[in-house]
Parts: structure tokens; C-alpha cells; sequence
């Protein structure tokens, strides 16, 4: 009898379950009519799988199990022959350390990218987002460079390893790893290649969406301000004639002070605005053509702002910290 898998079609940790059931010859079925958002939060499933999350995985003896790599695992270990987990222990421990670098290096930063670009984490911020894809590269050179001399990551043959970087790499390239990215590390792309168009895999991987540049962040238009309408002037107070009894309550008992003048108020209004430099450096980069230091560059007024450097001289005790850190 098969397992239910609790997924979507597009959701890449399913996939690998899926992916790993077929190539072990292991009976999943998808379960019927499930609607996410909806039927994970309905009392028969939290009863089943009390944190709302998929995967999750039911056998017909009514074993229940969530999260990812524990379900793939388990999947893999019910057909040993399939050799999905290794022939010996070292190298089941080696299939274990890709999948973690992948999920915690790889996997990760694609979320965070999508996340930046689509607005989930506000405000945008371009040096985090630049410094999100420097580590993702990192890991896709080191992924790269093990495949240089390789087809598979582990051994000799298709283990979960090869399962889990195809996957992850596949979502990565809907995100981040475009057209020049693929060039750069070719390796990678050829085990994506070999990984997903295996027989078995064809229909659960799908054509996939490559994208030619990565995804950037677009920032929301303005919105144009309607003008307020002019307020209607409240009638004036007529003014009582001053008589000798109300005279001595009308004047203050401390007079008005003078009211000084701010020399600044004669300087010419600057066509530097701080809200449009601070908005530039935010949203690019800060070299380079197109870059926040151009527009500066472009757009400083001085006649109306000045720009100072400072060099500080640190401390010894704090010079030797900071060029240890």
C-alpha cells in the first residue's frame, strides 16, 4: 500500500520526497484535493500533524512524520538496494554534509533573496541583498569546484545528495542563478541537467523557468498627493473696546519675548534633497555606473551643503581589536 505525501506541485522540499520515492521504487501518492492554507490548519490535520506544516508523510500502519529531510531519509532507508544513502556509514555521513551546506548556504539565501525583492522583508536594503548573493556564490563555487572531477556528489551513482542540490539549485535558478551565473559554474549546471531529466523524474521536476537575469527589487511608485482644498477662513472676532476695567487684564504679565531670527532662513533653498540621497544609497549600489556615489556626484549642491572628512586616530588596545575581528 502507498504513503500519503501531504505537498504542492511546486513546493521544491516535496519534490524531493517525490523525487526520492521514485527513484527507491517506494509507493507515494499525493494526498487527494489538498488545498494549503486551508486544509493544514483544519483540527483532522493539526491532529495528525500538530505544528500545520508540509511535507508530511502518513503510512498505512499510521506512522506520521514532518519535515523534509527526515521524511527523505526515511524514504530512502525503506530500499536500501536503490543505494540512495550510501554504501557505508562514511558515505552516509557525506551525503549528510551536502544536504546541510545546500540547506543552510544554498537553500537559504534563495528564500532571503526572493524575500527582498518581493517586499516580504522591508525595508529594502541593496548592500544586504548584494551580500546575500556573495554568499550564495560562495557555496556554488564549492558545490562547483567538488563536481570539476565528478558526475555525482557522493560515490558513483545518484544518492539523496545529488536529490536534495538538484532541487534546491533548481528553485535558486527561478531566483538567482541566471543565465551568467550558469556559465560561471558550468559543473553545476550539468548535474542540474543530469539530476532532473532522469526518467523517473521528468514529471515531477517539470520544464524549468530559468531565469536570464536575477530577480531585482522594483521600488513602489510615488503616489501623487491630490491637493488639499483651500481651508475657509474663520470669521475674525470682533474686537471689544478697551475700557478701564478690562484694560489691566488684558496685558501680559510678562512681555512677549522678541522673536530672533534664524540665519539660516536667509541661505537660497538647495536642490540637494537628503530624503531622494538616502533613497539611492538604500536601493544600489554604491560604485560603479548607476551607483549612489554617481548620483551624488550628479545631484550635490554646493552652495548648499559642504562635505567634510574625518580621520580618526583609534586607540592601540581598539586598533588591535578591530584588525582582529
Amino acid at each position: 500500500m502507498s504513503s500519503t505525501l501531504w505537498t504542492t506541485s511546486y513546493q521544491s522540499s516535496g519534490k524531493i520526497i517525490r523525487a526520492t520515492a521514485a527513484l527507491a521504487g517506494v509507493p507515494v501518492q499525493l494526498a487527494v484535493g489538498y488545498e494549503h492554507y486551508v486544509d493544514n490548519k483544519k483540527p483532522e490535520f493539526l491532529s495528525k500533524f500538530p505544528h500545520g506544516k508540509i511535507p508530511a508523510l502518513e503510512q498505512p500502519d499510521g506512522f506520521k512524520l514532518f519535515e523534509s529531510t527526515a521524511i527523505a531519509r526515511y524514504v530512502a532507508s525503506l530500499a536500501p538496494n536503490a543505494g540512495l544513502l550510501g554504501k557505508d556509514l562514511k558515505e552516509a555521513a557525506l551525503i549528510d554534509q551536502w544536504i546541510h551546506l545546500t540547506e543552510t548556504e544554498l537553500d537559504q539565501y534563495t528564500t532571503l533573496a526572493y524575500q527582498l525583492v518581493n517586499s516580504v522583508i522591508t525595508p529594502y536594503n541593496k548592500p544586504f541583498h548584494n551580500l546575500v548573493i556573495e554568499r550564495q556564490k560562495r557555496t556554488l563555487k564549492t558545490l562547483n569546484d567538488h563536481l570539476a572531477s565528478r558526475t555525482f556528489f557522493v560515490g558513483e551513482r545518484i544518492t539523496l545528495a545529488d536529490i536534495y542540490i538538484a532541487s534546491q539549485l533548481r528553485r535558486a535558478a527561478t531566483v538567482t542563478f541566471d543565465a551568467a551565473t550558469r556559465t560561471e559554474f558550468s559543473h553545476l549546471t550539468r548535474h542540474l541537467e543530469t539530476i532532473i531529466n532522469q526518467p523517473q523524474l521528468k514529471d515531477i521536476y517539470e520544464p524549468i523557468d530559468f531565469v536570464e537575469k536575477p530577480l531585482q527589487y522594483v521600488p513602489p511608485a510615488k503616489e501623487k498627493k491630490e491637493p488639499k482644498p483651500a481651508a475657509v477662513p474663520a470669521p475674525k472676532a470682533e474686537k471689544k473696546p478697551k475700557t478701564a476695567e478690562n484694560d489691566e487684564e488684558e496685558e501680559p504679565d510678562v512681555p512677549a519675548a522678541p522673536k530672533v531670527k534664524n540665519p539660516l532662513d536667509d541661505l537660497p533653498k538647495s536642490t540637494f534633497n537628503l530624503e531622494d540621497w538616502k533613497r539611492q544609497y538604500s536601493n544600489n549600489d554604491t560604485r560603479g555606473a548607476g551607483g549612489s556615489l554617481e548620483w551624488f556626484h550628479q545631484n550635490f549642491d554646493p552652495a548648499g551643503f559642504s562635505v567634510w572628512r574625518f580621520d580618526i586616530e583609534l586607540p592601540t588596545a581598539y586598533q588591535h581589536f578591530v584588525d582582529n575581528k
